[in-house]
C-alpha cells in the first residue's frame, strides 16, 4: 500500500512512530479513501460514509489527521471545529440577502474541499448543530454508510 508509506515517511520525518492502534487506524483511513476514490458507472453515491476517529488527550489524534492531510490531499480542509463554524458564519453573513443563504455557504465549501478534517468536534449550541447538520446534507457530503469509529487508546 504505497499511500500508507508516504504517511509514515511523514510521520518518520517528524520522529514519530505509530503505535499499533494508531498504525490500525491508518490502514482504515487508506481503505476508506480507496473506496472513496473507486468510481463506478452504476454507483449513485461514491462517497463511502465517514470515519470519527476519538481518544484520550495526547494519543496523536491531531498528528495522524495532519500527517494523512500534509502528504496524502491537495484540495482539503483542515479545521478546529471553532474555525469552521466560524467559517460558516462568515460566509452565512457576506451571502444573507440571498435567497438560502446556507444552501450557498454549503456548497462553497463543498466546491472549496474534497475532504475536510475537523478536529475538536463538539457541539453545543443547538443553533449550530442545526446549521452544521444542514452544511453537510446541503454539501452533499451524504454519509452513506454508518461512521466508522476507530478508538486510539
Amino acid at each position: 500500500m504505497q499511500d500508507i508509506e508516504i504517511v509514515l515517511e511523514n510521520l518518520a520525518s517528524q520522529e514519530v512512530t505509530p503505535d499499533q492502534a494508531q498504525q490500525l487506524f491508518l490502514e482504515a483511513f487508506m481503505e476508506f479513501d480507496y473506496k472513496y476514490k473507486q468510481t463506478s458507472f452504476f454507483r449513485k453515491n461514491s462517497n463511502p460514509g465517514s470515519i470519527y476517529l476519538w481518544g484520550p488527550v495526547g494519543r496523536g489524534k491531531t498528528l495522524l489527521l495532519k500527517a494523512i492531510d500534509s502528504s496524502y490531499f491537495k484540495n482539503s480542509g483542515q479545521f478546529h471545529f471553532l474555525e469552521f463554524m466560524q467559517l460558516i458564519h462568515s460566509s452565512l453573513f457576506e451571502v444573507s440577502k440571498n435567497k438560502n443563504p446556507l444552501a450557498l455557504v454549503a456548497k462553497k465549501i463543498a466546491k472549496n474541499y474534497d475532504m475536510l478534517f475537523i478536529d475538536e468536534f463538539q457541539i453545543e449550541d443547538i443553533a449550530d448543530a442545526m446549521i452544521i447538520g444542514s452544511v453537510i446534507e446541503l454539501s452533499l457530503i451524504h454519509i452513506s454508510e454508518p461512521t466508522r469509529r476507530y478508538a486510539i487508546s
